[in-house]
């Protein structure tokens, strides 16, 4: 299951938002739900180019290879560990179970213009400098996102939908968390884990003055999910109606999928 998010302002880069603790870590059926901190980076990139990017709709249709996915998914974990909404269960052996990866976002305080993204790779590398709140850190990962046309892929629909983030979900709204990534090993998938990461810490985030969930659902398995929790989608794309520049539809996905959706859930 996946989401996905992509902003492309310095006022939508996720925030320092203080939320409370866990007062004790809490078990379910052998493993620990534990807050992912820095510390946790390789384990997190294992569970990702292992597990996730092979089961992710979008990534399976174009047949992203783990050298391919690995610098998209580094900015993805690294936006989003260490920050006090992301969570995990833990094996015994200390590996990840399943993840839930967020950061939180503000309000932009000014109207946010959203660049459009071309084939040449310009745009594309400034998109993705500020969707994940740093600059690359080598001019290596700068060439590596001009030549990664499956990738672009991914980061050019997610895009589009967060690009509608702001003007659907409500005046009053003002901060939101992220659901960025939901994942679940295989060798511990049907035991409900994504279900309970999902809202694992919802009265904290309450607390903390969150005022919904936002997430780009990329995947049939995380659209019913999100259903099932409230959300409703505010914004889709069919892939049966969006193409590359020469008018080739992109993604085919294996599954049930067919869209990608902005899904929103009100607290």
């Amino acid at each position: 299951m996946v989401s996905w998010k992509c902003d492309v302002s310095d006022q939508l880069k996720p925030k320092q938002v203080q939320v409370e603790q866990l007062d004790k870590p809490r078990e379910f059926d052998g493993l620990k739900l534990t807050k992912i901190t820095s510390d946790d980076f390789d384990a997190v990139m294992e569970l990702l180019l292992d597990d996730f990017m092979k089961n992710e709709p979008l990534s399976n249709s174009l047949d992203l290879t783990r050298e391919e996915g690995y610098w998209l998914f580094k900015e993805l974990a690294l936006s989003t560990i260490g920050t006090p909404v992301s969570y995990a269960f833990r094996a015994p052996d200390g590996k990840l179970a399943a993840v839930r990866l967020c950061n939180i976002l503000e309000r932009p305080t000014k109207d946010v213009r959203y660049p459009k993204l071309n084939h040449k790779g310009a745009l594309l590398a400034l998109s993705l400098d500020i969707a994940f709140g740093k600059l690359l850190q080598t001019q290596n990962d700068q060439q590596t996102q001009k030549n990664n046309e499956k990738a672009y892929e991914i980061i050019r629909i997610v895009n589009e939908l967060e690009s509608k983030t702001w003007g659907l979900v409500g005046r009053e709204v003002k901060r939101l968390i992220n659901v960025v990534i939901l994942s679940c090993h295989r060798n511990w998938a049907r035991r409900g884990l994504v279900s309970k990461l999902l809202e694992c810490d919802l009265g904290d985030q309450k607390r903390a003055g969150i005022d919904g969930a936002i997430s780009e659902a990329t995947a049939y398995n995380s659209q019913q999910l999100f259903a099932k929790f409230g959300y409703v989608p505010i914004y889709e794309i069919r892939h049966d109606a969006w193409f590359d520049e020469k008018g080739r539809r992109i993604f085919q996905c294996r599954d049930k999928t067919t869209t990608a959706q902005l899904v929103f859930k009100k607290y």
